[in-house]
């Protein structure tokens, strides 16, 4: 419950006591708003469209061939916006650091009703510094062992699936071995239609 608390621990008789404490809390607020200090991360939907199109390439014989390609138009989703089953999603986190920094982690919570378009976990490099990605059940989660002062970009994609309203919970950035450390993005719904 809120207001003051008291812990107090006791010993009797002889030889070394240890003891740990832990604490953990949670919001109410709704949506639940972005925080940070020395740190800030962002996260950012794009529905990707996809835009075909053809070019003239040389065959193997000097041959003129049309060849077709793709690429995506990618439009912002804000929150509450409506996505249709099978769209794919693009999603940026921006971090932003005042610092060098190592050994950080970004916990991106998956919104229900969707799920991650690569298939595998593994090291990724992209804008200037590289990290391990490790997709799980719930969330997708980058490690990196250095960050240097400024602004960095992480993307990757999901694919709306399962219809409904979803609520995707916050983007956590935090030091792993230094708690006091971390930020957090905003809160955002994402409805999925068939």
């Amino acid at each position: 419950s809120g207001g003051k608390h008291k812990l107090v621990v006791t010993k009797t008789g002889p030889g070394a006591l240890y003891l740990n404490t832990y604490l953990s809390y949670f919001t109410k607020e709704v949506p639940i708003t972005a925080s940070g200090h020395e740190l800030k991360v962002d996260r950012t939907y794009f529905r990707l469209k996809q835009i075909p199109y053809e070019v003239e390439v040389e065959g193997a014989e000097g041959q003129k061939l049309k060849e077709k390609r793709l690429r995506y138009e990618r439009i912002p989703v804000k929150d509450g916006d409506e996505l249709e089953s099978g769209d794919v999603i693009q999603v940026e986190l921006r971090v932003k650091s005042d610092n060098s920094y190592t050994y950080l982690c970004i916990e991106d919570m998956k919104p229900a009703g969707c799920e991650p378009v690569q298939l595998r976990s593994g090291g990724k490099g992209q804008e200037g510094f590289w990290s391990y990605m490790e997709l799980r059940d719930e969330k997708t989660v980058f490690f990196m062992s250095t960050l240097g002062q400024g602004e960095h970009l992480l993307r990757y994609r999901l694919r709306a699936e399962i219809p409904g309203v979803f609520h995707a919970l916050p983007t956590r950035l935090f030091a792993m071995y230094v708690p006091e450390l971390k930020a957090n993005a905003d809160e955002q719904i994402l409805r999925i239609v068939d």
